[in-house]
């Protein structure tokens, strides 16, 4: 896959984990309140059972209480099943941001292998024209009597011959 390919695929997996994080905020958003909404009923409850014990309690609390009875139970349910809708979301956003990261990973893998090809396809016109220049100095030796032997006109540095013969890189470098 090119570095344009992967970029794109990573564009459009970014985008699909940004909706997959949104869908999930908004299903936890609506969790929360629901289960806000549980909390306050259940408070008022104890509130208004706190005053009966205490009797300060009222026939419109005793209806209220009643009520907040049902409002509990409808409003339990229905949190559960948000709750329960949670957990595919989860596991779709966090499916669709593992994507984005194995994508990133990727499109750092291509650019570092194009960055390496275009690093080794530069380090082989040098060397053409490396060997280019020796066989000119080689040649102009030769012109001045300087013998047959490639060594004879051209010595390769210290550094060239630690990576030549050592297959080690010149401490200089």
């Amino acid at each position: 896959m090119t570095i344009n390919e992967t970029a794109a695929r990573l564009a459009t997996a970014k985008f699909r984990a940004e909706e997959a994080t949104d869908a999930l905020n908004v299903a936890q958003e609506k969790a929360n309140a629901l289960a806000s909404k549980v909390a306050n009923a259940r408070a008022r409850q104890q509130a208004i059972t706190t005053a009966r014990l205490e009797g300060e309690g009222t026939e419109a609390e005793a209806a209220e209480f009643a009520a907040l009875s049902g409002d509990i139970e409808v409003l339990t349910g229905m949190h559960e099943e948000a709750s329960t809708a949670l957990q595919p979301l989860g596991r779709a956003a966090l499916a669709a941001n593992n994507d984005v990261l194995a994508l990133n990973q990727a499109l750092d893998r291509a650019t570092a292998e194009a960055t390496y090809q275009a690093i080794a396809d530069r380090t082989a016109e040098i060397e053409a024209l490396l060997c280019k220049a020796i066989a000119s100095q080689f040649e102009a030796g030769q012109a001045i009597g300087r013998g047959s032997l490639i060594s004879n006109s051209w010595r390769m540095t210290s550094g060239l011959d630690r990576i030549v013969r050592v297959n080690a890189l010149p401490e200089s470098v």
